[in-house]
């Protein structure tokens, strides 16, 4: 997770209300690894919440922003919501899983505007620290292995390369190695 915000930060970091826009991509990117609000909203917020309350941001902002930010993830795949709807009512884990994604990324982009609106009327504060090519595409390829996890299991159930139980032990041991 760190290697996520750390990619997240020197992508968006520099706009006004980076941090903002940091809590809604690391958590469309954690969403992808864990499936799972809660999981992101404490293992995020506890880095972020307090980082941005240091920069500057009101305290009920950056609790609101953990929490919406934290709702992404149960539409990106592994979604723990679309595997539970999946064993009630009998649908495909694989259509559930590719049938969110757009509408992950739409709310990430939902997300990242509404943080974009209130950075401009409340005057949130921009962290000064330069793009940085060279150390994005270091920080990208440290966190390519937890950014494929998605891909792999989105893959493997898609085209029928293996059940759910078996992407799920292929998922802990890829991420194990990862």
């Amino acid at each position: 997770s760190d290697k996520i915000i750390d990619l997240a930060n020197l992508a968006v970091g520099r706009f006004r209300g980076g941090l903002a826009y940091v809590n809604c991509l690391s958590s469309m990117f954690f969403g992808g690894i864990s499936g799972s609000a809660v999981a992101d909203a404490t293992a995020l917020g506890g880095m972020l919440i307090p980082w941005q309350k240091r920069e500057g941001y009101p305290a009920g902002f950056v609790a609101a922003n953990n929490s919406a930010a934290a709702s992404i993830a149960i539409l990106i795949p592994p979604s723990i919501p679309f595997i539970l709807y999946s064993l009630v009512s009998n649908v495909s884990i694989a259509d559930l899983f590719v049938a969110g994604v757009l509408p992950g990324l739409i709310l990430t982009a939902g997300s990242t505007g509404v943080c974009n609106v209130s950075a401009r009327l409340r005057d949130f504060p921009m962290t000064k620290t330069p793009f940085d090519g060279a150390k994005c595409r270091k920080l990208f390829i440290e966190a390519l292995p937890a950014l494929l996890m998605p891909f792999m299991i989105l893959v493997l159930l898609r085209f029928g390369f293996a059940t759910p139980t078996e992407v799920s032990v292929v998922a802990v041991f890829y991420a194990v190695l990862a």
